[in-house]
């Protein structure tokens, strides 16, 4: 029962990721399409606003209940005037308001290296955009066959893309509240008692020793929330690289041109505490609990790309014909010689 836990969690991890990549795709769709209908200046009451009930929840192995019943949940892109409750520093948040309404909003001013807001880039790629068909007549030749078209599509869907992390952090919190019949905030209701006060310290112009440190203890504290926790979590998880490829095998099996290996856990680990955004700041129970879940993260991507490989040996026509569990133990045994 533990294993069937750990691996939907895992599994959910993995919908959760693919499904903030289909939400953005979507997004720099709906901007194209705007594009295509002569819109050629945007700003950020033009950008689009979307919700899940838009994209097919038939996809996913574990979250498809969550896509379809949460189909009124809307993701948009704001400055920092439409950013609800702006505090500095947040770059999105997951809202729920008191009549279950659900808003994901990612902030776009300032989050590329020259200081350009998103709208900013979106209005330069369409000014740069010197294709063969004039914006004011598309009757000279169709877009689809206009490269710089799609070059200034391509430039619009990176910049899109950068909110990746973002979007995935706060999906996570989302399902979370959705999992948990919206109690999800409700693990840790000191820490919103003080929200308060914090708010009412952090309004003053200068702060004396005992207010720097409630509001040091209280941003620690809110670092270890459970469900900020995950979040940040599902985030890492992301961008670690667990394998590698093992290219030119002359070993005496024969097994093929390549293997996926796994990177060793020292090294994932060490890339975990890096990009795991406040891991030193976690109180001794959270560091266990996330610690030990990487752990168990890892021996599922052990035995994926395990799978991945026996898929891979079978091809081979001297394997062909043998059992899974042959050419698992075979593996096994190889690793043992070559890995060390």
């Amino acid at each position: 029962m533990k294993y069937i836990k750990i691996f939907e969690t895992y599994s959910s991890q993995k919908d959760l990721e693919e499904l903030s990549s289909v939400v953005l795709d979507y997004y720099t769709d709906k901007i194209v399409d705007m594009i295509e209908s002569k819109f050629f200046v945007f700003n950020y009451n033009k950008l689009p606003v979307i919700e899940l009930s838009q994209l097919n929840p038939d996809i996913y192995n574990t979250i498809s209940d969550f896509v379809k019943e949460n189909g009124e949940l809307q993701f948009n892109i704001v400055g920092r005037k439409g950013f609800y409750n702006y505090k500095n520093g947040e770059k999105a948040q997951y809202i729920v308001d008191k009549d279950n309404n659900q808003l994901i909003q990612i902030l776009g001013d300032s989050i590329f290296s020259d200081g350009n807001s998103i709208v900013d880039n979106i209005n330069g790629h369409i000014d740069k955009w010197d294709g063969e068909w004039d914006k004011t007549d598309f009757g000279y030749s169709s877009p689809k066959y206009d490269t710089s078209y799609h070059k200034m599509v391509d430039y619009i869907k990176r910049d899109i893309d950068i909110y990746h992390s973002s979007l995935l952090h706060e999906l996570q919190h989302a399902f979370d509240n959705w999992r948990s019949k919206g109690k999800y905030q409700s693990s840790n209701n000191k820490f919103h008692d003080n929200e308060t006060k914090a708010s009412l310290i952090r309004s003053k112009e200068s702060l004396d020793e005992d207010e720097q440190k409630f509001i040091s203890k209280h941003y620690k504290d809110y670092l270890n929330l459970r469900y900020e926790v995950d979040a940040r979590f599902t985030q890492a998880i992301k961008k670690i690289e667990f394998h590698d490829v093992e290219w030119d095998l002359t070993t005496e099996y024969s097994i093929g041109d390549f293997l996926y290996v796994m990177i060793p856990f020292e090294k994932v680990f060490k890339s975990f505490k890096r990009l795991y955004h406040g891991y030193k700041d976690l109180y001794p129970k959270e560091k266990r609990r996330v610690d030990k879940k990487l752990g168990q993260f890892f021996e599922m991507e052990r035995d994926f790309i395990m799978g991945r490989n026996i898929k891979e040996v079978l091809k081979n026509e001297t394997y062909s014909k043998k059992s899974y569990k042959f050419i698992k133990n075979l593996l096994l045994k190889w690793e043992r010689e070559n890995l060390k």
